[in-house]
Formats: C-alpha cells, structure tokens, sequence
C-alpha cells in the first residue's frame, strides 16, 4: 500500500466516524433504531410486527430506514401493545464547552406519557 492510498483510508475513516457522531446525536434516526432493535429483541419480522400495532409492514421498513419520523401517538400505540412505558427525553441545557449543566426542569421529573 502506498502512503497516498493510507491517508486516503484515514481520512475516509475519519468522515465515517464523523457521519456515526452526527447519527448518533440525531433523534429521529435514535428512535428508528429503538424501534428496529425492540422488534428485533421480541423475535419479530416486520410483517409481524406491524400485525401486532395494527399498520403495514412498509411503514415500519420506512421507518426503520429512517424516512419516516414515527409520530408520538404511533409510539403511544408501540408501548400499549407491548405493555411498555414510553418515557420521553428531558430538556437539558448543555454548559458552552459541551458539558451538561443543572438542568432548571428537574424539580419537573421526566415526562411520561401514558400508554
């Protein structure tokens, strides 16, 4: 392998790296991927799946694949079928380097939705 070739695998690496921090951080693609891991984790096909919560296999395929954002009450309707609890993320403001900082909603509580 020649040194050209070697940073060009590095910096490619590099833009993989920042694409998975940039994925990571994005909310939508997160729930798509909760959603894919707890039908996987219950054994289930898409197809099956769907059946369970009453819609289509391609509306969980698309979004699984991240092109469509699951509405709250889709995720509502996830929850009540598998008697789970569907707890939503908080607001926490983020200190200016980064690091996260009291948030003033604790005295709240983390919000719940009922299923």
């Amino acid at each position: 392998m020649k040194l050209h070739d070697l940073h060009q695998r590095i910096g490619r690496n590099a833009r993989l790296d920042e694409v998975r921090r940039k994925l990571n951080d994005d909310i939508a693609f997160q729930m798509s991927h909760r959603i894919e891991m707890l039908r996987l984790s219950l054994g289930l096909t898409q197809e099956q799946f769907a059946k369970k919560i009453g819609t289509q296999q391609p509306a969980i395929a698309r979004i699984e694949r991240g092109v469509v954002i699951p509405t709250l009450p889709f995720l509502q309707k996830i929850a009540k079928t598998f008697k789970m609890e569907l707890v939503l993320p908080d607001f926490v403001p983020t200190a200016s380097r980064g690091a996260p900082i009291k948030s003033p909603l604790k005295h709240i509580g983390r919000a719940r939705v009922a299923a």
